[in-house]
């Protein structure tokens, strides 16, 4: 959580900062190197809600898919509250075999989403390293 603490960024579009938190992100959620694998992201940052969205998520039909998108969930809840101007983020995937027109699924989490999980503001929650703590112990 420390990692993730120190990861705390004023602005989605600082691409080196993004990256530490998204790293320290799925280190605090335990999610392993293999899992939710994005092929691009694209910062949305010419216009308030900013948004980050991760492109190409490859999902096996053999994973847990259910259990891949309470990670998305997490991983967007970490997201939002340790970059101060994120208002959401969108994860575009596809799993494998899938019958959709275009084979991808798009879920987002938004600032609003992120507070319901925590029961409060994830953002004045990440202000402090116990309250992200607090953060991480509740949204797992």
């Amino acid at each position: 959580v420390s990692d993730l603490y120190q990861s705390r960024n004023p602005y989605v579009g600082d691409t080196s900062a993004d990256g530490r938190s998204v790293q320290a992100a799925r280190a605090v959620l335990g999610i392993n190197d293999g899992a939710l694998l994005s092929y691009g992201t694209q910062l949305q940052t010419s216009k308030e809600p900013y948004g980050w969205t991760f492109l190409n998520v490859q999902i096996s039909s053999s994973d847990n898919v259910e259990r891949l998108q309470q990670e998305m969930k997490q991983l967007g809840c970490l997201l939002i509250a340790v970059t101060d101007n994120l208002g959401y983020v969108s994860f575009e995937y596809s799993v494998d075999g899938a019958e959709n027109s275009d084979g991808s699924t798009t879920l987002t989490v938004t600032e609003a989403d992120a507070d319901a999980m925590a029961g409060q503001s994830v953002k004045a929650m990440a202000q402090t390293p116990a309250g992200l703590q607090e953060l991480v112990e509740l949204i797992k």
